[in-house]
């Protein structure tokens, strides 16, 4: 019977946090006041391609003429980052601007092949901006300040800081379809 209450405790205080957690970023989409973080601008980051070809993401960003540059960390060792996958992507085809987002994908970590093969799964809609790179020195993670994956960063075109998203999203949800909003207009 302890052993019960006790489970009972740690499931209701896991969702106590989850609720908690997801009513704070709405407030925040809602306030349009961008997330704390310790980036404000756009790091000056040289990431690999698959072929080993150096990308350099600024020039890249400016290249692609997009409004919202977003750096999304993931690895296809990572369950959550390939559960979420499909759905960020399919969210950002969903954007009515989604021409005006480019978004970098970064393996960290990873085997190029594993990656390839994952994306070959994936079903990505004419029209969006993006790029595969890598990280498997984990040399930007730490640029960045990312922890754990999935991670995503949010960017204007100017390279401001606009936010960050911690741990896997439920993409599909209109709250992200409001904030993109609110950087597309």
């Amino acid at each position: 019977m302890k052993k019960i209450i006790i489970a009972a405790v740690l499931i209701g205080g896991t969702l106590l946090w989850a609720f908690l957690a997801q009513q704070n970023l709405k407030s925040q989409i809602a306030s349009g006041v961008p997330q704390e973080s310790l980036l404000t601008k756009l790091p000056g980051a040289r990431f690999s391609t698959f072929e080993g070809a150096e990308f350099d993401l600024h020039a890249s960003a400016k290249t692609a003429g997009a409004k919202v540059v977003m750096v999304h960390y993931w690895a296809t060792w990572c369950g959550p980052c390939e559960a979420e996958l499909p759905e960020m992507m399919a969210m950002l085809a969903s954007l009515p601007k989604s021409e005006n987002v480019f978004t970098v994908l970064v393996a960290v970590n990873d085997d190029v092949a594993k990656i390839r093969k994952f994306i070959d799964k994936l079903k990505i809609k004419d029209g969006l901006k993006y790029a595969w790179v890598l990280d498997n020195n984990s040399i930007h993670r730490d640029v960045y300040g990312t922890t754990k994956l999935p991670e995503t960063y949010l960017f204007s075109s100017e390279g401001k800081f606009l936010r960050k998203l911690l741990g896997p999203q439920e993409w599909q949800k209109p709250m992200f379809l409001d904030m993109f909003a609110l950087y597309l207009p």
